[in-house]
């Protein structure tokens, strides 16, 4: 009996033995894997847990197991166990204390109570591994996540030359700048800054408000640089050119207005607005050149070119009066025979009809004179003059002035002013009376037949454009 029951302790220990045996070599196993992964401190949790602290037969188990941690602590400081203990070499690489814990928790945790799961934490911690060098093969590359995310200020479209380093300038624009003449002046003065705003928009048209650079105009067409102390400005649409629309002669410059209602152009313009335009056919071409500018004519009188030897109305250009006296007239007869008269009112400019120089001043009334406005007969000769001598040797003679404005001797141009209208001498009301007449030695000598440009044939009643533009 004592014998049966020996041999069955005996046996009974030795399959103890034999399963105590097993037991320690998966509690080795399990004991090693957790210090390679999460140290000594994590360790002792996965084995308190994992039911391999109640397989342990005495203390020869227990200090094999410290031995072998001790070796594994030392040995596996890079995540590494003996291969010959069963470890699986989880990390090669560095990890955080608080990840190696995680893990070694997770392992020990999973060997425990979660069997199931054991093959779906090795996929992960295999997962895990394909993140960080391994140390078999310190050359390849580790597998990369998703790109990091990158700084949005770096990662802005640099400037040339690097300039997203440097300072955005204060803005020096007065008016308005092409883009590319901005770029173009802070490269060529060295300026050491950028203005983002130019080449964000190289076809735009730049201002300032305060010391912020902005977008006055965004150029379909372009921009155009303009000369030095004009503003630049987009490029203007290119409109369709005209059919010709002169019957007989046009000033360039009439011919550009009247294109520009319209909504087409002109391509001999500007070049040529004082010049005349012509037709040839629908063709565009320049009737005649004028080389001291071109003079409109009121519509439905041809344009001429300003030529001084022509003769222009006394009055201002643009204005229009009434001729109340003209050729061969009751009062126009013998000396004044080829005389005209205008009823402009008193100090009205009188302007010169002819390019000359001034032969004679005579400011013979004054305020309060019996003659100086209105007079009779006896008045004749106390009219207030001013008689210019023209190249051609004539004289033009410009009476019942208020007074004569210019000095004797005098070089005048047509157009200018020579005296302010008047009611002076022998008069009934304020006009002025010209007339172009012989140089006889006196200030009224014969008049000459003469014409006027903007009206070679004025008559009585009318009351005709002035042309006579400077």
């Amino acid at each position: 009996m004592g014998s049966s029951t020996s041999a069955r302790d005996g046996a009974a220990t030795a399959a103890k033995g034999r399963d105590g045996s097993r037991a320690l070599v998966t509690c080795r196993s399990h004991w090693l894997g957790s210090v390679g992964r999460g140290g000594l401190a994590p360790a002792l949790l996965a084995l308190l847990f994992s039911g391999c602290a109640t397989d342990l037969q005495g203390p020869d188990d227990t200090n094999a197991l410290a031995e072998d941690a001790e070796v594994a602590s030392a040995s596996g400081q890079d995540g590494s166990a003996s291969a010959d203990r069963g470890a699986r070499t989880d990390d090669a690489g560095p990890q955080t204390d608080a990840e190696l814990s995680e893990r070694g928790d997770a392992a020990g945790f999973a060997d425990a109570e979660m069997p199931a799961d054991a093959e779906a934490v090795a996929d992960a911690a295999a997962a895990n591994d394909a993140r960080v060098p391994d140390p078999e093969r310190p050359d390849a590359e580790p597998a990369r996540d998703a790109s990091p995310p990158v700084d949005a200020e770096m990662s802005a479209e640099p400037d040339a030359g690097g300039s997203q380093q440097l300072p955005v300038c204060d803005c020096f624009v007065r008016a308005a700048w092409c883009a590319e003449g901005v770029l173009a002046e802070v490269e060529a003065r060295d300026m050491n800054c950028r203005v983002p705003l130019a080449r964000r928009n190289p076809d735009a048209l730049l201002g300032c408000e305060g010391n912020e650079w902005v977008v006055l105009e965004d150029c379909d067409r372009g921009c155009e640089a303009q000369p030095p102390g004009s503003p630049d400005a987009c490029a203007a649409p290119v409109l369709p050119v005209c059919d010709c629309f002169v019957q007989v002669a046009w000033c360039g410059s009439g011919v550009a207005q009247e294109a520009e209602e319209m909504g087409c152009r002109v391509p001999l313009l500007p070049e040529h607005n004082g010049d005349i335009l012509a037709c040839n056919g629908n063709r565009w071409v320049v009737g005649q050149a004028c080389n001291r500018g071109c003079v409109e004519a009121p519509a439905g009188v041809p344009d001429s070119c300003h030529d001084e030897g022509t003769y222009r109305l006394p009055y201002g250009c643009g204005d229009r009066y009434s001729c109340t006296n003209g050729n061969h007239s009751n009062t126009h007869t013998g000396t004044d025979e080829f005389a005209y008269d205008f009823g402009v009112p008193r100090g009205t400019p009188v302007l010169a009809m002819r390019a000359g120089r001034v032969h004679r001043v005579r400011n013979v009334s004054s305020p309060g004179d019996r003659c100086y406005d209105t007079g009779d007969r006896d008045c004749a000769n106390l009219a207030n003059t001013v008689e210019i001598l023209h190249a051609d040797g004539t004289i033009g003679l410009y009476m019942h002035l208020r007074r004569g404005t210019v000095a004797e001797g005098a070089q005048v141009r047509q157009g200018q002013q020579i005296g302010l209208s008047g009611n002076s001498g022998w008069s009934t009301g304020p006009h002025v009376h010209v007339q172009v007449q012989r140089n006889c030695g006196i200030w009224w000598c014969q008049s000459i037949r003469f014409g006027f440009a903007e009206d070679a044939n004025l008559v009585v009643g009318e009351t005709p454009r002035s042309q006579n533009c400077p």
